[in-house]
């Protein structure tokens, strides 16, 4: 037979678990948050349909996104139910304007940081194959890759900074990509230019070209080709490869994911610089490189 203690200490233990079962019952239901709608996913359709540009900021607004939904999640936590679009949406909009500097900074470091890996992607390839179309010291301890048009009067007066410091430096190897862009002549001597190079011949040729006066055109070329002596036939023949019109074609991709629009255009070490330049800014950027592959 229970005591009259024990019957008190058992009915206060039933007396709490009562109480704990009709608090739990009164508790709201924790908030479902897969009921939310898929904002990240709605973004990604909008800015694909509106142009491919903004699908590169997706991922940095998508942090933003994010932290609106936890606070429309813990503002559905409140009420006891799930948040739904218009919740979510008013806290994003509220937490933009309450921090719009650190939106434009995150969006703007992604940005930054995607460009600086395709950049890094497109040098990586311009460095991948020199081809033939090389002069200076093959064995020289920088590279100076050089985008030029034989019908553009800036590469030709950047040749000549260029060439004095191939010859003061000794150490500097060139390699032209051919980026024939302002004239069909432009392209008939870039295609005889990298044959020459098959021939073993392309600074000979190279240097002809950049030092000729007035339009580079087929009959420019073909001068070029008799004052030269080179055997007209075996430069026909290797002229008419179908892999050069595949370099053109790599290098022009190159130049636009390089973001390079027009002629000269430079990759030193890890520096692209469009335009032309002059022999102390060269200089500079070669001393750059060599201090950097120095330094690893």
């Amino acid at each position: 037979m229970m005591t009259p203690k024990a019957a008190k200490k058992t009915a206060t233990k039933a007396a709490r678990k009562t109480a704990a079962k009709k608090a739990k019952a009164k508790m709201p239901p924790a908030p479902d948050v897969s009921a939310a709608p898929d904002v990240t996913a709605n973004l990604e359709t909008t800015a694909a349909s509106a142009r491919p540009g903004i699908m590169s900021m997706v991922p940095a607004l998508a942090i933003v996104l994010a932290v609106g939904i936890g606070i429309g999640v813990m503002l559905g936590g409140q009420n006891g139910s799930a948040p739904n679009r218009a919740e979510i949406n008013e806290a994003i909009r509220s937490y933009i304007a309450a921090n719009p500097d650190y939106i434009i900074e995150t969006v703007n470091n992604h940005i930054q940081d995607r460009r600086n890996e395709e950049v890094n992607q497109s040098i990586n390839l311009v460095r991948a194959d020199d081809g033939v179309t090389v002069f200076g010291n093959p064995d020289g301890d920088v590279t100076i890759y050089e985008f030029s048009d034989y019908n553009c009067g800036y590469c030709k007066r950047v040749f000549g900074e260029v060439k004095q410091l191939v010859e003061s430096d000794g150490n500097i190897r060139v390699v032209i990509k051919e980026f024939p862009i302002l004239s069909e002549g432009s392209v008939i001597a870039a295609r005889y230019a990298i044959a020459a190079g098959k021939l073993g011949l392309y600074e000979d040729f190279h240097v002809a070209l950049m030092g000729w006066q007035g339009t580079i055109d087929q009959a420019a070329v073909d001068q070029v080709i008799a004052d030269l002596g080179i055997d007209r036939s075996a430069l026909d023949e290797a002229a008419d490869d179908d892999d050069i019109e595949a370099v053109i074609t790599a290098n022009r991709e190159l130049a636009q994911a390089l973001q390079l629009t027009g002629t000269p255009g430079f990759v030193i070490g890890d520096e692209i610089v469009p335009g032309a330049i002059s022999k102390a800014e060269l200089e500079e950027l070669v001393a750059t490189a060599r201090e950097n592959a120095a330094n690893g």
